[in-house]
C-alpha cells in the first residue's frame, strides 16, 4: 500500500508539472522564433511579435485562402490541443490528488486518473506536432513553448506510465 501511495503522489507532481509546461506553451508567443539584423521575431498560438510589439492572431480563418488558410488551420488547431492538454491534465492533477489524500481505494478513480494521463499525452502529441509543423520552418526555429509543449507531452507520459503502475500495485498477485 505505501508503494501505491508513493507511486500517486509521484504521478500527481508529474501532472501537475506538465499542466504548468502545456500552460506555459499555450501562453509564449515563442513557438518559433527568427532573428534577422538583431530585431527578434517569435510567434506562438495566439500572437505574434517583431521587435517587442506583439499583435494577436485571429481567431477565425474563414477569410484566409490557400496556404494562408492552411497555416491558419494548423495554428487553430494546436491552440485547441494544447488548451485540451492543458484541461485534462489539470483535472488529471485533481483526481491524481484525491486518490493520493482521500479516496485511497477507488480503483474506478485510478482509472479514470489513467485516462485523463493518457488523453494530456495524446492531446499533447498533436497539438505539439501540429505546432512544430506550423512554426519550426526555415528561417524560424524552434522556441521555448515548443519545447514546453514537447516537455508537457513527455511529462504525460510519465504521469500515465505511474498511474497504470499505481493500478498494478493494487490488484492481487
Amino acid at each position: 500500500m505505501q508503494n501505491k501511495s508513493l507511486l500517486t503522489y509521484l504521478a500527481c507532481a508529474i501532472l501537475l508539472a506538465a499542466c504548468a509546461f502545456f500552460i506555459a506553451s499555450n501562453a509564449s508567443p515563442t513557438w518559433g522564433t527568427l532573428t534577422i539584423n538583431a530585431v527578434k521575431t517569435s510567434s506562438g498560438l495566439w500572437q505574434s511579435c517583431m521587435g517587442g510589439r506583439c499583435d494577436a492572431i485571429p481567431n477565425s480563418c474563414s477569410k484566409l485562402v490557400g496556404m494562408a488558410k492552411s497555416s491558419c488551420d494548423k495554428v487553430l488547431a494546436t491552440r485547441a490541443f494544447i488548451t485540451m492538454a492543458c484541461i485534462t491534465s489539470a483535472i488529471g492533477f485533481i483526481c491524481l490528488l484525491a486518490l493520493a489524500a482521500f479516496i485511497k481505494n477507488s480503483q474506478t478513480l485510478c482509472y479514470v486518473c489513467v485516462a485523463l494521463a493518457v488523453l494530456s499525452f495524446i492531446f499533447g502529441l498533436i497539438g505539439f506536432s501540429l505546432g512544430v509543423d506550423r512554426y519550426v520552418t526555415k528561417p524560424f526555429k524552434i522556441g521555448a513553448a515548443a519545447i514546453c509543449g514537447l516537455i508537457g507531452w513527455i511529462l504525460s507520459l510519465a504521469s500515465a506510465v505511474c498511474s497504470i503502475l499505481i493500478i498494478k500495485s493494487t490488484q492481487p498477485a
